[in-house]
């Protein structure tokens, strides 16, 4: 099982933009699947601790009934779409049945297990939303710094 996480505040490997990043897709993943979604978990080298900034974010999508893995990247690829375009956050999602879930001879599952957190435990409903901004939304770039949000 995903390690059991009781609220975010410091307990999470993550922080900053990537934790609101979490925090909104799982919201997101909640509506788009309401009472199917099972677990969503965040594995890989952010849930190890180990993660550079070029790392990408490993989230497991476990699901009550079949899955079809194209099926769910259509339903799923808006909220993979708006990390990266608002938050420059690459969001790498697998699906999986509850049943495929159940075989830990799987290596990938043994992985999970070993070090996933589950992000529905970590941001539970009702728990503050976060919101992505839109183009809109965003802050002006200051024109003296030499990269977004860097220092000048």
């Amino acid at each position: 099982m995903p390690k059991a996480i009781p609220s975010v505040s410091g307990e999470l490997p993550v922080h900053g933009e990537l934790l609101v990043t979490l925090r909104w897709a799982t919201g997101h993943l909640r509506e788009v699947y309401g009472s199917r979604l099972k677990h969503l978990i965040l594995f890989g080298s952010q849930a190890r601790g180990d993660a550079i900034p070029e790392s990408d974010v490993d989230v497991l999508v476990v699901l009550a009934g079949p899955v079809t893995s194209i099926e769910e990247a259509e339903r799923t690829s808006r909220v993979a779409i708006r990390a990266a375009a608002y938050r420059d956050t690459a969001l790498s999602i697998i699906h999986m049945s509850e049943e495929e879930y159940a075989d830990e001879r799987r290596p990938l599952v043994q992985s999970v297990r070993e070090e996933g957190i589950d992000l529905l435990e970590a941001f539970p409903p009702g728990s503050p939303p976060s919101k992505i901004p839109t183009p809109i939304e965003r802050p002006a770039q200051d024109p003296t710094r030499d990269e977004p949000g860097g220092e000048a």
